[in-house]
């Protein structure tokens, strides 16, 4: 808690609006990619062989990347 008390006391507005600005957008970016990681491995090793034995192939052959 040091960089944002530093920058509380030492910066003026703008930086402190950039600043904590960024911190935000780490934060979210960060909170983003540990949902989406979460619900890749719960739709792939949950939803997909659930689905799987009641869907045919083909529906999956769609789905998939290269």
């Amino acid at each position: 808690m040091i960089l944002p008390k530093t920058v509380l006391t030492h910066t003026g507005l703008f930086t402190q609006i950039l600043f904590f600005g960024a911190l935000l957008s780490a934060v979210m970016s960060t909170a983003s990619g540990a949902i989406l990681a979460s619900a890749s491995v719960l739709g792939e090793n949950v939803i997909r062989p659930f689905f799987k034995k009641r869907v045919k192939e083909p529906f999956f052959g769609c789905l998939d990347f290269p």
